[in-house]
């Protein structure tokens, strides 16, 4: 699961998804509505006397369906679509690192099974019926037959170490590794 964290795709969804948040921060302190003080001081001409003031500003809740709220409610859905979204890519991503990893299972039972079971019986009997056609017991067909055998089994083995390959590669495809 660490692994597939560090995916391209998971990592731009993930980006996206902090985008999201931050923007949602940001409309939010936006939707506050704004309070302000003001303290001034004025140093008038020497016929009039000094001012202070102090001046304090409130929104007013007046026509709210216009302010920032609306903005800041789509802010915070997009927030929640690029969470959905990472979530559903983070999904994605480990139910196909299950199959490629059954898929991998799989190849490298057949491969082994040919390498040790079926290529050695195969190579046997090529062996045997060889002798028996030395030995005149057997006809010319039977070793080609024998030996088209053993060929067959080469071409299996070798298309069950490419479907290996194959897994192996998308597995590593999927979950980057060594990244620095």
């Amino acid at each position: 699961m660490a692994g597939i964290k560090l995916h391209p795709e998971v990592i731009q969804a993930a980006r996206e998804a902090d985008l999201a948040k931050a923007k949602s921060g940001q409309s939010e302190v936006a939707a506050i509505p704004d309070v302000g003080v003001e303290v001034y001081y004025a140093r008038r001409g020497d016929d009039y006397d000094d001012m202070v003031g102090v001046m304090f500003t409130v929104d007013m809740p007046i026509f709210q369906g216009k302010r920032q709220d609306k903005d800041h409610a789509a802010d915070v859905s997009r927030t929640y679509e690029a969470n959905d979204r990472l979530t559903l890519l983070m999904r994605e991503h480990q139910a196909q690192q299950y199959q490629l990893i059954s898929q991998y299972n799989a190849a490298k039972a057949i491969y082994d099974r040919q390498q040790s079971e079926v290529l050695p019986l195969l190579r046997k009997k090529v062996s045997l019926v060889n002798a028996q056609y030395r030995g005149g017991s057997s006809a010319l067909p039977e070793l080609l037959a024998a030996r088209r055998d053993l060929l067959s089994g080469e071409i299996a083995s070798n298309n069950a170490e490419k479907a290996l390959a194959d897994a192996w590669a998308a597995i590593r495809y999927l979950i980057p590794q060594d990244v620095k």
